[in-house]
């Protein structure tokens, strides 16, 4: 080929390092959005992640604020049960000092002996009033049902005039704080036919 020719003639190598160019950047951009789409879905892959672990979280949270409400109201209740009975162990202490005074009136009534028992009833007032003070109430039967949530049986005996079942003598009486037995009341009981 002659020179004219030549320079004439397209290059076929600068034509075909053109078209290399030419898919280079196109190349490149499809490779580009790849990259882009990778990107996009590794984030979006994050968002359910973190969405996951957003809800994982809220329920997490609810489940200890309702615990934590339920601790209060269970501590709120605890209290207020030591306030009604945190004196029971010295109310049952002094069961026994009532006890004595009873004992004491029952002994001076038999001996005539009347400013002893002035005394003792006097000393009995003052302690049973201190009791009610403290919601203690006294448990004596005498003449009711027998009820084994508050009485202890202490014998059946035969008894004509009371009805089975019932409480016809109170060897000791029983005490209550509030609505909690310090003690139940011990009696003999009638005998059923």
């Amino acid at each position: 080929m002659s020179e004219d020719q030549t320079a004439n003639r397209p290059d076929m190598t600068a034509g075909a390092g053109a078209e290399i160019d030419d898919q280079g950047p196109q190349a490149a951009t499809s490779g580009a959005g790849l990259e882009d789409h990778t990107d996009f879905q590794q984030v979006r892959e994050d968002l359910v992640r973190a969405e996951a672990q957003a809800e994982e979280n809220r329920d997490q949270y609810l489940r200890i604020a309702a615990e934590l409400d339920n601790l209060r109201k269970r501590s709120a209740r605890e209290v207020e049960r030591a306030r009604l009975y945190g004196l029971e162990a010295f109310a049952k202490e002094l069961l026994g000092v009532v006890d004595s005074v009873e004992m004491g009136l029952v002994a001076a009534e038999q001996a005539g002996v009347e400013s002893l028992t002035e005394g003792n009833r006097a000393t009995l007032k003052l302690a049973l009033d201190m009791l009610k003070k403290f919601n203690i109430s006294v448990v004596d039967p005498l003449g009711e049902t027998f009820d084994p949530q508050h009485h202890e049986a202490m014998a059946v005996v035969p008894a004509a005039d009371a009805p089975p079942d019932s409480v016809v003598q109170v060897v000791q009486k029983g005490y209550l704080l509030h609505d909690r037995l310090l003690r139940p009341a011990r009696v003999m009981v009638a005998k059923g036919e």
